[in-house]
């Protein structure tokens, strides 16, 4: 199944080759199709070999040959399978060309794509197509496809244990799933992986988002609920913009603990923070590092992947997704977008006015120890951080499979309003200086800035565009959006904030900007 550039590349490789008798260079390549580098046509190359097309020698120049012609098996593809969470197949009229000496001599053979990623470190990925023999029995450790409660498939790994059926994935990130045996029909076994060799955005569709339109949560709404729940009534590819504020995982409050940690410091105070308004919790365990306190982040990344995912086919292609995140945790939400399907653009700092040194004087402890030698050799020195005076905001995109300024066209969406963005004159960097106006903050404790929510908006978005924001505390992003004209969709766990949201834009009186 070639893709129109791969087969652009072996009509250009047959027929100089019958013109001159020997293959072109990868820089011919390059030139007679107008490729951006040799790299790409050396990745058109390998995909040409990879499915039998070509053969080339290694490291001889021009080795190249066109293959003979394999027999074909024309394989049906019988719908979706999920690498990931299980999702249902979904029955479709296509097939796919396989090679006749990849498969048994003998058995029913079918085809499902793959969406999701927890079977990457076997080397299957999100959009490749899986090759199954089918038949209802398996041998330990065999990868094979998954019937649960008759329902449900899933590719992963099957183990008969005393008591359960265990599906294991080949990702670390992603946990095995456990089900009694009655529950699982084997529905046949991995045969081969005929890789996706396109750029497809459009594979973490959620299967069971099959709302009709009137179904779906209509724009200029606030919605108290799980944002993993309403996601799944967002209308796909409806949401120009994801602006959030997500919780951090760094355990500031109950709402943050997104771990299973169970440590009894947790959310408790030392005594040094008895009083304190800046530094009233601890934000971690303090009793040492078990292997449960060092999981906290590798959970915090798959509870940001577990809405990433949902997210995805939410936003259209060219869609920015900004979110605010804690200096050391928001590598972990990048990467859950990123194995999500978006693409990083840039990392902004939010430079706040002022900042909390959260730090403890050494000498003092050791003064109140009776140390008073030690004290007076750590004068000056602190326990803690130096003063946190930014924020570090990722900017994100989902992928478009044409040029920037054709996506402009098609879904208004890739470009950035500079001029409406000019601060003191002069072209923006990716450091924003904002501060809170008169009476604006005390709704919550992680409130941002209106005015820098704007800022955001105004950048990649023009008036009646979708904004989402899954997590809208204290709801100040859907207040800036409301004020530029935006429309705007948000979720929150707490009857308390989505009430307070509700009263913000209510009672919010800045006419839309002109």
């Amino acid at each position: 199944m070639l893709t129109k550039r791969q087969k652009q590349t072996l009509e250009f490789i047959k027929s100089y080759i019958k013109k001159n008798d020997f293959a072109p260079s990868l820089e011919e390549i390059k030139a007679h199709l107008k490729l951006s580098s040799v790299s790409t046509a050396h990745h058109h190359v390998k995909a040409l070999e990879d499915q039998g097309y070509l053969r080339k020698e290694d490291n001889v120049a021009r080795a190249i040959d066109v293959a003979e012609p394999e027999q074909m098996i024309q394989i049906p593809i019988m719908g979706l399978i999920a690498a990931g969470f299980p999702i249902e197949a979904i029955e479709q009229r296509e097939t796919i060309a396989i090679p006749k000496t990849k498969l048994p001599k003998s058995g029913q053979f079918y085809a499902l794509k793959v969406a999701g990623n927890s079977m990457v470190e076997e080397n299957i990925n999100d959009g490749d197509i899986v090759v199954i023999k089918q038949q209802d029995q398996v041998e330990n450790g065999q990868k094979a496809v998954a019937l649960i409660d008759n329902s449900e498939v899933t590719l992963k790994k099957i183990y008969k244990e005393k008591s359960c059926i265990r599906l294991q994935p080949a990702n670390h990130l992603v946990k095995p799933m456990y089900y009694n045996a009655e529950r699982v029909a084997i529905q046949g076994i991995l045969i081969d992986v005929v890789r996706n060799t396109q750029e497809d955005f459009s594979v973490n569709i959620d299967l069971n988002n099959t709302l009709n339109n009137s179904e779906y949560i209509q724009p200029n709404a606030i919605i108290c609920g799980d944002a993993l729940d309403m996601l799944k009534k967002i209308k796909p590819n409806s949401i120009d913009l994801v602006l959030s504020d997500i919780p951090y995982g760094i355990s500031l409050d109950e709402w943050d603990v997104l771990h299973s940690n169970t440590n009894s410091a947790l959310l408790g105070q030392s005594p040094a923070q008895i009083g304190k308004k800046a530094f009233k919790r601890r934000g971690k365990p303090i009793n040492g590092w078990s292997s449960a306190d060092k999981n906290i982040p590798l959970e915090y990344q798959q509870w940001c992947y577990s809405w990433g995912k949902k997210l995805f086919p939410l936003v259209k292609e060219g869609g920015s997704v900004f979110i605010f995140g804690a200096r050391r945790t928001i590598h972990r939400a990048v990467i859950a977008l990123e194995d999500s399907g978006f693409l990083v653009r840039d990392v902004l700092a939010w430079e706040k006015p002022n900042a909390h040194h959260r730090a403890q004087s050494l000498s003092k402890i050791f003064y109140n120890r009776g140390l008073y030698d030690v004290g007076e050799k750590w004068e000056g020195w602190k326990l803690g951080n130096l003063a946190p005076k930014y924020e570090p905001i990722a900017w994100l995109f989902k992928p478009y499979k044409i040029t920037i300024a054709d996506n402009v066209l098609k879904n208004k969406l890739g470009a950035m309003n500079i001029e409406a963005c000019l601060i003191g004159g002069k072209s923006p960097t990716n450091i924003l200086r904002y501060g809170f106006d008169k009476n604006e903050s005390g709704f919550h404790e992680a409130q941002k800035p209106v005015k820098l929510l704007e800022y955001l908006i105004k950048l990649v978005t023009i008036k009646g565009q979708t904004v989402l924001d899954p997590f809208i505390g204290s709801g100040s992003t859907l207040v800036a959006a409301k004020r530029l004209d935006r429309k705007y969709i948000g979720f929150d766990k707490s009857d308390e904030y989505c009430k307070i949201s509700n009263q913000r834009i209510d009672e919010d009186n800045h006419d839309p900007e002109v």
